[in-house]
């Protein structure tokens, strides 16, 4: 049965079982914690704004002492989804080939690191 995320685990046992019964016992100590996604990012602000051009910046958020991959930015354009890509070492992003009086919505910002994607 799989460890839940963040989990901890402080050691295990193994015992040897065949026809003729069970083995000893062997006990192994450690210390070791499952990883979890990154979390929520709570701090996405908006930045300039041009007329083709949005700017957004963000903290990286909590990544359970794991690298952060990428982000993933979604938004959508007069209800058009797209999604780009960041990569993880930037925490900002200008959304570009907007057209005059463009409606952007639903802008979302999530971190990937090798567990996977943050929830959103």
């Amino acid at each position: 049965e799989p460890l839940p995320r963040g989990a901890a685990v402080s050691g295990i046992g193994v015992r040897a079982r065949n026809s003729v019964g069970n083995g000893t016992l062997t006990v192994a100590a450690f210390n070791a914690t499952t990883l979890d996604v990154p979390a929520v990012i709570t701090d996405l602000r908006v930045g300039s704004i041009t007329q083709s051009t949005v700017a957004l910046h963000w903290t990286a958020p909590n990544s359970d002492g794991t690298a952060i991959l990428s982000y993933e930015v979604q938004y959508a354009v007069s209800s058009v989804p797209s999604t780009v890509v960041v990569l993880g070492n930037q925490t900002n992003c200008t959304l570009g080939g907007l057209s005059m009086g463009a409606v952007v919505t639903g802008i979302d910002v999530r971190a990937r690191n090798s567990v996977g994607l943050a929830p959103a």
